[in-house]
């Protein structure tokens, strides 16, 4: 997966979001959000882990969380 994803080039935002899977409701049984991995910027609101580094909201989710 993170492969798949480092390999979009960096303006495709839409295909990075669908490939890691980012949906607005709990994913997996810890149920953790961007606000709590380690990769969320909290005052850009922004993913900074380097396969994917979008803008997201706290309140999301990802299959990526916890790699």
């Amino acid at each position: 997966m993170l492969a798949a994803t480092r390999d979009r080039p960096a303006d495709d935002l839409v295909a990075k979001l669908v490939l890691t899977g980012f949906t607005d409701k709990p994913y997996g049984e810890d149920h953790m959000r961007c606000q709590e991995c380690m990769y969320y910027l909290v005052h850009r609101k922004w993913c900074d882990l380097p396969e994917l580094a979008v803008p997201v909201e706290p309140n999301w989710w990802c299959r990526l969380w916890r790699i």
